[in-house]
């Protein structure tokens, strides 16, 4: 379970979306959700923004536009969707992924966190861990995903969570984004 936060424009997204191609070009058969809570943002973000530009026409890939699919010739299937109504979570319920992918995870509920996690059971030749990747901006550190991800503990009772172990979290910044250019950096600086 890796829980990555920090300011917008951190680089966060993208270097998740690179190993999770990454991923389904080196394991055959690996399964992917990668997901919003509302498709629309999914749609405009993961898929149009980000993943499209990222995999561009690279050999053995091709798209599913359509189910707003990536698939590579081993058989590795990258899915977007949305978590926004209970039959697109249906739908996720259908499936069994290698590796799920939920970014700006403050937009969901941790009962839908719960929900996908179920989901994360394919084991695949190679892999030796299936992974739960969560990306956020900070809310506050009342919020379920702060004390889940950061604090260890059960957002509702406090107590410590019994997997804490597999958590890690790193915290990211705009400066660690070596691609934004240094007048936007300098911007940011000043404030």
């Amino acid at each position: 379970r890796y829980l990555f936060h920090g300011g917008a424009r951190s680089g966060k997204t993208d270097i998740v979306l690179l190993w999770l191609v990454k991923e389904a070009a080196t394991h055959p058969g690996c399964r992917m959700l990668l997901a919003r809570r509302n498709l629309d943002h999914a749609r405009n973000t993961i898929w149009k923004l980000s993943l499209r530009r990222l995999v561009g026409d690279a050999a053995g890939f091709s798209y599913r536009e359509q189910d707003m699919e990536i698939a590579h010739d081993n058989g590795s299937i990258m899915r977007v969707a949305g978590l926004d109504d209970q039959e697109r979570v249906d739908k996720i319920l259908g499936d069994e992924y290698s590796h799920i992918f939920i970014n700006e995870a403050t937009q969901i509920t941790y009962d839908t966190l719960q929900t996908v996690l179920t989901r994360l059971s394919l084991n695949v030749e190679g892999i030796p861990a299936r992974k739960l990747i969560l990306d956020c901006n900070p809310k506050s550190q009342r919020h379920w995903l702060y004390k889940l991800g950061v604090m260890r503990v059960h957002p509702e009772t406090g107590e410590p969570i019994p997997d804490a172990a597999k958590w890690a979290d790193l915290h990211w910044t705009p400066f660690d984004n070596p691609h934004l250019p240094p007048d936007y950096l300098d911007t940011l600086k000043a404030l």
